[in-house]
């Protein structure tokens, strides 16, 4: 829906972050030895600013600009909503088993 006129970018690694699993919604944090995989999107004021609302910015999350690359080593800065708040007791997500929300089938 909030990126429905973005333009997909590909998929990317960020380095130095690990992911948890908040219920509803996932949740970033600066990490020393951890990666996180994500999706990067091209976008305008327009989205940056509903996401923004969307994502809490300035209370829930903050909105940092960081660089990220994807398999073909690829660099490129963009921003990532890093979560503002504790996230003890919460569920870390395995690079193995993100991104966030994807369910993973064994066979």
């Amino acid at each position: 829906m909030f990126l429905s006129e973005a333009k997909f970018a590909g998929d990317f690694i960020a380095e130095s972050f690990e992911l948890y699993d908040l219920g509803n919604y996932p949740a970033i944090i600066h990490s020393e030895n951890n990666k996180v995989k994500g999706q990067l999107y091209v976008i305008d004021k327009h989205i940056l600013n509903n996401l923004d609302i969307l994502e809490g910015e300035g209370s829930l999350y903050i909105r940092e600009l960081i660089r990220v690359v994807n398999d073909k080593n690829e660099s490129r800065e963009a921003y990532a909503y890093v979560y503002n708040q504790s996230v003890s007791g919460k569920v870390k997500v395995s690079y193995e088993n993100q991104p966030w929300g994807v369910i993973k089938k064994v066979l």
